[in-house]
């Protein structure tokens, strides 16, 4: 984004092109400064318009044909539909200020690829054993190594299944399951 504010009427389609290409430069850059593996972007300008002495703004996108074109007349033109449509009416005649350009880049990221997880059958082996305290009762519950659990296997609830970044509880009447790909999925039995 990018304060311009000035009247539209006294900004060329020029400058208005080069404001947004210079977005565009910045929002490039920063695209492959943050997400590196993109394969494809795009980028979509707008403006935030208001009438002079109003004290809010709409944003209004901006066709890109429009920045090939030496005036701002579609743009001023764009804004009046606008404000029409919101608010059931337009002042055709009276001035227009441009507040900020913005750019927004959205990238395409290559899709993961699911990978399964092997294969086991039946009941997972538990770890050990804990008292948990669960819904002001006590329960003895088996302990899971979330590594060691395999696709197909299942977990009776209370059940507690640990990891390097979570614990993941399985409440008695629950029983959790190991899908394809190693997700964990927690139902009532």
């Amino acid at each position: 984004m990018k304060t311009i504010h000035r009247k539209l009427s006294a900004t060329s389609g020029k400058l208005l092109a080069a404001e947004c290409a210079e977005l565009s430069v910045r929002a490039k850059r920063w695209l492959g400064e943050e997400a590196p593996a993109v394969s494809d972007s795009t980028i979509a300008h707008s403006a935030d318009l208001r009438y002079v002495g109003q004290a809010f703004q709409i944003e209004v996108p901006i066709d890109p044909a429009w920045l090939e074109e030496p005036d701002t007349g579609r743009l001023r033109a764009a804004f009046h539909d606008r404000h029409e449509r919101l608010y059931a009416h337009a002042d055709r005649a009276a001035d227009v200020e441009l507040i900020d350009l913005r750019a927004t880049i959205t990238g395409a990221t290559p899709k993961p690829e699911l990978k399964a997880v092997p294969t086991g059958r039946g009941p997972a082996t538990p770890a050990g054993r804990r008292p948990i305290h669960y819904r002001k009762q006590r329960y003895d519950a088996a302990v899971y190594n979330r590594r060691d659990l395999l696709a197909g296997q299942h977990i009776d609830g209370p059940a507690v299944i640990e990891q390097e970044d979570t614990t993941t509880l399985v409440p008695a009447g629950f029983r959790g399951s190991v899908d394809a790909f190693g997700n964990l999925v927690i139902e009532r039995r």
